[in-house]
């Protein structure tokens, strides 16, 4: 019997999205301030909050295009397997669903979803 590796996610080439950026940086708020994490900022956001300080991730044709795949490879790279997940507006993203079961497939840890993601709650 096969079995698939566990540790990669079951991705396809034609699964991709516009990111605005991905780093790595320590939280800077909510229940695991301090701690580092992968940031992946995904393009795109209808809403226009006033207060926003990523404005740059808003046009949906900003930012630049990457396969879920080649997106995962880079968030592996990084020396935690934390992540957040923010924008622009992710649920927006084509990639959201898929990149979140991706990264848990990986192993990365949410503390909280909804604490370790971005999003006034805003879908297509």
């Amino acid at each position: 019997m096969l079995r698939r590796d566990q540790s990669r996610p079951r991705v396809t080439p034609a699964t991709a999205g516009r990111i605005a950026e991905c780093f790595f940086s320590i939280q800077g708020e909510g229940v695991t301030v301090g701690m580092p994490a992968v940031f992946i900022r995904l393009q795109g956001c209808s809403v226009g909050c006033s207060w926003c300080d990523t404005k740059y991730s808003w046009d949906p044709a900003g930012g630049h295009q990457v396969t879920l795949e080649a997106l995962i490879e880079d968030v592996r790279a990084f020396p935690c397997r934390r992540a957040v997940v923010t924008g622009g507006e992710p649920l927006e993203s084509s990639l959201f669903t898929p990149l979140v079961e991706a990264l848990n497939a990986c192993g990365f840890t949410f503390s909280r979803l909804l604490q370790s993601m971005s999003t006034s709650g805003t879908c297509r």
